[in-house]
């Protein structure tokens, strides 16, 4: 297997840990003010958000060839948010949900 197809599954595993740990765990209080921010409800923005990772993340597990752009995209929208979230000096970044802390 080559190793981007590798390298591809196991930044899609990520995103699909952090969405399950979202589902379960998380609340849309946890979402980055950046993202908050935004003009759709909360409610509405943290399930389209979840919806999103996991459809991502499945499409790239199993179609890593084509996968690999979209989850591009994603992780350079983390960087945007996470950008904005070092800028605020916040504590955590709300990647997994409440259920771990971790500075952004």
């Amino acid at each position: 297997m080559p190793l981007a197809a590798i390298t591809t599954r196991v930044v899609a595993l990520w995103i699909l840990f952090g969405a399950v740990l979202k589902l379960l765990y998380g609340s849309p209080a946890d979402l980055p003010q950046a993202v908050k921010d935004l003009p759709l409800d909360i409610g509405t923005t943290f399930t389209a958000a979840i919806a999103i990772e996991l459809a991502l993340g499945c499409f790239a597990l199993l179609r890593p060839s084509r996968g690999w752009l979209p989850l591009l995209l994603v992780l350079v929208a983390f960087l945007v948010v996470l950008g904005t979230q070092i800028a605020a000096g916040d504590e955590s970044c709300g990647c997994f949900g409440a259920a771990l802390v971790i500075a952004p």
